[in-house]
């Protein structure tokens, strides 16, 4: 099992995908016993609480805010007003309970909506989300039903932790969460897409010729992944062609609110092997929409493209151990989350909160000025 959350709500949440080598693939997430001891009929004897005298907004703080995973925005109280300190939560002690009673109206097709939820649950769900999002980017983006089960219940206890709330986890709660899987895998398809057509420079031809040329193109690109050599011709620089690096900032890095500076957690100390086997499967697909030498749309689906998410994983790990002596792929790997950083302006990580702490010298010259003559009485 991952190690357990930081006590304190303020910290980063370990990612455990960083911190462990994973098991060697195929599935390699269902080794980690994600969903171990779960059980839907077991009911966590802590209501959703609320303190007398909050208002909705003060309960909530601003859902804007959603993304700040080290905010306790839903925590802080009016002045004067004390909560007592939340039973700790951990995935240890989450359980997923029964449906709760819920408000408003269900959507147009009676799905569960975020809108039907009270304000504060709104925002740990919220915030689950997107923790969740990276967790199947970065861990595994296909996990099967006890593993997503497990995921969501993972994202659900660090969000508890980053709101310092203790709330029950329970089945509408889960779906909302899972269903970000999906959602995130196609966004990363669309994105890709467009990149594609211009890294590559495909244009649909003017007649059989022009169809005919851009069908070899696209196949001598799919053939043997020639696509991510930076130089496809003469298959070299391998795994650096500059769609990587392209996709990668624009679906996590597009700028310092995005969640690869917000969740930087799930990306350090490099890009994990996982997500760039991700990013080239996605455009692996938009590749494909080209190889009958007219554009055509094909789903990224996961009956259709896990299989190849896990060839390129497998490809990259036997990649990394076969140049472990020259790590080669950690380079890779750093070089693409500094420039990401760099494209979001956020890649000077020691900057913030640090201009306000004065250094060894200064503290010194201090020592010295006081021993020499004291405190100054001039104004």
């Amino acid at each position: 099992m991952p190690p357990p959350l930081p006590r304190n709500p303020h910290e980063a949440i370990p990612n455990p995908r960083n911190e462990y080598p994973r098991p060697p693939t195929p599935r390699p997430s269902r080794a980690r016993g994600l969903g171990d001891g779960v059980a839907a009929d077991t009911v966590v004897h802590q209501p959703l609480f609320y303190t007398d005298g909050e208002d909705d907004e003060q309960r909530d703080g601003s859902l804007d805010d959603h993304r700040e995973v080290d905010g306790a925005d839903a925590a802080v109280l009016p002045r004067g007003q004390t909560r007592g300190a939340p039973a700790q939560t951990t995935s240890a002690t989450t359980r997923l309970t029964k449906t709760r009673k819920l408000t408003g109206s269900a959507g147009s097709r009676g799905r569960i909506g975020l809108s039907q939820f009270g304000p504060v649950l709104r925002s740990v769900i919220s915030l689950a989300q997107y923790i969740y999002r990276c967790k199947i980017m970065t861990e595994w983006p296909y996990p099967n039903d006890v593993e997503e089960q497990g995921m969501a219940m993972e994202a659900w206890t660090a969000a508890c932790k980053a709101k310092n709330l203790h709330v029950e986890f329970d089945e509408d709660a889960l779906k909302l969460i899972t269903t970000r899987a999906s959602q995130v895998r196609g966004e990363l398809k669309t994105k890709a897409r467009p990149l594609a057509a211009y890294e590559y420079n495909l244009r649909e031809g003017k007649g059989q010729d022009g169809v005919r040329a851009l069908r070899d193109k696209v196949e001598a690109l799919l053939d043997g992944s020639t696509f991510v050599f930076k130089d496809p011709v003469g298959r070299t620089g391998l795994y650096q062609h500059p769609i990587i690096q392209a996709l990668i900032n624009e679906m996590w890095f597009a700028n310092k609110k995005d969640e690869g500076i917000v969740h930087s957690e799930f990306f350090s100390p490099r890009i994990p092997l996982v997500t760039i086997a991700m990013v080239l499967t996605a455009i692996q697909c938009s590749l494909e929409e080209w190889q009958t030498g007219q554009k055509t749309d094909i789903p990224f689906t996961e009956t259709a493209y896990s299989s190849h998410f896990e060839n390129h994983l497998r490809a990259l790990e036997q990649f990394h151990q076969k140049t472990k002596d020259l790590k080669i792929m950690p380079q890779i790997q750093m070089k693409l989350r500094r420039k990401a950083r760099a494209y979001a302006k956020a890649d000077d990580e020691e900057q913030s909160g640090s201009r306000e702490i004065f250094e060894d010298a200064d503290v010194e010259a201090a020592r010295r000025e006081f021993e020499e003559g004291g405190v100054s009485d001039d104004e």
